[in-house]
């Protein structure tokens, strides 16, 4: 028989974190999955724990040569996946027992869902909760959340999501020409295709690393503004104001970040390309006007 979920898990060289994030797969009271670890090139000690753990029958190993692209090994677990839902998670997060459980009836009773999402909280390398999660803002979003997907205010995270194999499939699996973002990508595609259910607990814990978002942030945000222009190619007519306003706003808030940290020539190409459709946008101006007075 066929499992009920795939879990889709890529990894590459991440062994001190796999192992939790492995044990809490196997602490799943739903018991009906299989495990499907997409290693991305992994070293030796890596490779030689995957193996032990392949034997167990629910645990398939697809050994990939290395890309570096998270889109590429995803979308291989999602080839590689038999379920009839595909749930996403990293090498270094935790979910807690009851995760599958809740989102698999989840998407039994809410048939007009091709996916889910929960609620979640942070934890640094430690394990331990982050002291901003007593403050941090949720809001709880369901049904067709397509605007607040793209304006950021539905808060979603790879291994919060469970998707039904054939709307993934559908809707192309992960994008492997986005660089960064890849999963933000998905979801406005999954979005403009369905309604969402939601696990309003926080059933995941989602790692920050010490990496540090505030340099990866311009990356980030300029990957984002190519899901719009590509979503614009795909969105109905009513959801085209909206994509082009929110490309402006990325676009200029883009541009000020570049001014500070004196990266001229970046700003003045993202100022190039923005303003022949940001200029109609009032909130746009005092940031491109803050961008130019920044040199």
């Amino acid at each position: 028989m066929m499992p009920v979920v795939s879990i889709v898990l890529p990894t590459c060289d991440r062994l001190h974190f796999l192992r939790a994030t492995v044990a809490s797969v196997f602490a799943q009271t739903f018991a009906d999955f299989e495990l499907i670890v997409a290693d991305d090139g992994s070293a030796d000690e890596t490779r030689s724990w995957l193996e032990g753990q392949a034997s167990d029958p629910r645990v398939r190993i697809l050994w990939l040569t290395h890309s570096g692209s998270p889109a590429r090994v995803r979308n291989a677990g999602i080839e590689a996946a038999r379920g009839e839902f595909v749930a996403f998670l990293d090498s270094d997060d935790l979910w807690e027992p009851d995760k599958l459980r809740l989102q698999v009836e989840l998407l039994r009773t809410h048939t007009a869902c091709d996916w889910a999402y929960c609620a979640f909280t942070r934890i640094d390398e430690q394990g331990a909760t982050l002291a901003g999660e007593a403050t941090r803002r949720w809001l709880p979003c369901q049904g067709d959340i397509f605007a607040e997907t793209l304006l950021g205010r539905a808060s979603i995270r790879t291994p919060c999501v469970v998707a039904r194999r054939a709307a993934v499939k559908a809707c192309g699996g992960f994008d492997p020409q986005i660089a960064c973002g890849e999963d933000y990508d998905l979801w406005l595609r999954l979005a403009l295709r369905s309604p969402v259910a939601l696990v309003d607990a926080p059933i995941v814990h989602v790692r920050i690393s010490t990496d540090g978002y505030s340099g990866r942030w311009p990356h980030v945000v300029a990957w984002q503004i190519k899901s719009i222009e590509k979503l614009q190619g795909m969105a109905p007519a009513r959801w085209q104001p909206l994509l082009q306003r929110q490309r402006a706003r990325h676009s200029i808030a883009l541009a000020r970040e570049y001014a500070a940290r004196g990266a001229s020539g970046a700003m003045f190409d993202t100022l190039r390309r923005s303003l022949p459709f940001a200029w109609r946008y009032p909130e746009t101006w005092p940031g491109t006007l803050k961008a130019l007075l920044h040199l």
